[in-house]
């Protein structure tokens, strides 16, 4: 990583308990040492003073498939019920899956979860402008819908 450069280490706990201690090293440098504090850490290195959603709201999302991942999909919709962005298709069972979406401001954006089966199982966690808003497990036949914003519009 150069000077220039910017880099998130992001620290995920599925539980939600966030009692994982850590240090941090690059080329040799703590950078940080410390204990974590949430089910979703981040640690910003380099410079990041140019954000990647200018004039929009940063959606994080990380998600821990079950055994059954293609059951699994999730759709980002805005205010209208138009689809942003949406992901299907998963083949990889217990894995981890890291997403950063921006999302318009001003407005609503719904994140909407579906399991195909119904038997629930993939664990999630969503931050919305730097704010962990949920952790949770998808339960069975409950295809949870969060909704982040503006809700004025």
């Amino acid at each position: 990583m150069t000077n220039n450069e910017c880099a998130t280490l992001v620290l995920i706990d599925k539980w939600g308990t966030g009692c994982t201690s850590y240090t941090v090293t690059w080329d040799g440098n703590e950078i940080t040492n410390s204990k974590q504090s949430d089910a979703l850490d981040k640690i910003i290195m380099g410079d990041c003073s140019i954000t990647s959603c200018p004039q929009y709201h940063t959606l994080l999302s990380c998600i821990l498939t079950d055994y059954y991942p293609e059951d699994f999909s999730w759709e980002l919709v805005d205010t209208n019920n138009n689809v942003l962005t949406y992901r299907s298709n998963y083949e990889d069972a217990n894995r981890y899956y890291y997403y950063g979406l921006c999302a318009p401001d001003n407005e609503c954006a719904t994140l909407r979860l579906f399991d195909s089966y119904g038997n629930g199982g993939t664990y999630y966690i969503v931050s919305w402008d730097g704010n962990v808003i949920r952790v949770d497990k998808q339960r069975n036949t409950i295809n949870p819908e969060i909704v982040m914003g503006n809700y004025n519009y």
